[in-house]
């Protein structure tokens, strides 16, 4: 027999998704003090006592007293089980009933396809398929299979690296090409403490200038790492581009002792030559560089959150003055390692366009992931008339 509650103790409600296949960071208690804009409940199925079905509600006030409800990448339960997913849908449209809710938004962590770039003729998941008419019996209305990010609150296609045991095997010899080219100019990146936050939300802002794009401020990235203490992880890459200066005015120089000398050989001397050449036109570059940064600075960042096996890529920024240095390639690949290292199985690169196209599916390709296209988002009208209101007044400011 089926028990339905609400406001389950946040401890329960973790233990049971830390440990399911549809695990995900945003369906864990904490994520409503980063989303501390919404009020919240937990709302779970018990069988004997056991919790068998359970989410985080995020209730969103709206005028005249109304709200309305967004699961995020949930609920959370068997969707093979069609008494059960019967049983939490009748419930939940009386529950949110009580909340004076217009309608439900949520987006089940349930993958349509797993595939990798280079092979998306992957079919369906049937099974997947299968959920998705489950979900339209209980009146919910599905958006459909969406490509692009800002149709849908949570991007529906994201990449991911699943655990490798050898990462640098795993991906292309270009990623590799692009790790010499960062080690050459010394990048180095290293975990850090929140007290750097600071540097970080600079990589931020530099990203949000260049891409013409808002993201998060300093406030948000201390309220992410003070709610997630133990599971928060802030990873800053760092480069003096004197050194690499000083390092190509030595060549030079040897070069030209090289060129000066006599008894060197024809060989010697053309070889040296060329070494003057190249090695001057990457002095020239990097001068100015050397002029505004004339000290180790940092170029790039990333922070991650990790939940019950998996981890997410939540931001990540960097200088683009320094893109010749290419600090996003060792960075990504110390955070992936980093992670493995710390047991974390399932590396959540973040959200993509479906299309496929964009620049950070190019970027992100880099590193052999997976890509993961979830079944999408539904909305579960509890108030008809006023939801059918809502959504024409949306599409009318939209411009729809």
């Amino acid at each position: 027999m089926y028990t339905f509650k609400s406001h389950v103790l946040a401890k329960q409600h973790d233990d049971f998704v830390k440990d399911h296949p549809q695990s995900n960071l945003l369906q864990s208690s904490s994520w409503a003090k980063i989303k501390d804009n919404w009020d919240h409940d937990i709302i779970s199925v018990f069988q004997d006592e056991k919790i068998v079905a359970s989410s985080l509600a995020l209730i969103k006030p709206l005028p005249l007293g109304f709200c309305m409800i967004y699961l995020p990448r949930g609920p959370i339960m068997d969707y093979n089980d069609q008494e059960l997913v019967a049983f939490f849908f009748k419930e939940l449209k009386r529950w949110a009933k009580k909340q004076h809710c217009l309608f439900v938004s949520f987006d089940p962590a349930i993958e349509l396809r797993r595939f990798q770039m280079d092979k998306q003729d992957i079919p369906d998941d049937h099974q997947a398929s299968a959920i998705i008419e489950l979900i339209k019996k209980q009146k919910a209305i599905y958006k459909g299979k969406t490509l692009h990010i800002e149709e849908t609150i949570q991007p529906r296609f994201h990449m991911a690296k699943p655990f490798v045991e050898d990462l640098a095997q795993s991906v292309p010899v270009s990623t590799i090409k692009s790790l010499k080219a960062a080690e050459k100019r010394h990048v180095q990146v290293d975990l850090y403490d929140k007290d750097h936050l600071v540097e970080f939300a600079e990589m931020i802002a530099l990203t949000e200038k260049h891409k013409n794009v808002h993201l998060r401020n300093l406030e948000y990235f201390q309220k992410i790492m003070d709610t997630y203490p133990d599971d928060s992880y802030l990873y800053l890459a760092k480069a003096d581009p004197n050194i690499y200066r000083q390092e190509l005015e030595e060549n030079i120089q040897q070069a030209e002792i090289i060129l000066a000398d006599d008894k060197a050989t024809n060989n010697a001397h053309k070889k040296a030559q060329q070494t003057i050449n190249t090695t001057s036109k990457e002095l020239a570059k990097i001068k100015d560089l050397c002029l505004r940064y004339p000290h180790e600075t940092t170029i790039a960042g990333g922070l991650m959150v990790g939940f019950g096996k998996n981890i997410e890529m939540l931001y990540a920024g960097r200088n683009d003055d320094f893109n010749a240095f290419r600090p996003q390639y060792p960075l990504y690949m110390y955070k992936i390692q980093h992670s493995f290292d710390l047991g974390y199985t399932f590396v959540n690169m973040g959200g993509i366009e479906g299309t496929l196209t964009d620049g950070l599916s190019t970027f992100k390709a880099n590193f052999d992931p997976v890509i993961i296209e979830y079944i999408g988002e539904f909305d579960l009208a509890i108030n008809t008339w006023l939801y059918k209101l809502a959504k024409w007044a949306q599409k009318i400011k939209m411009g729809k």
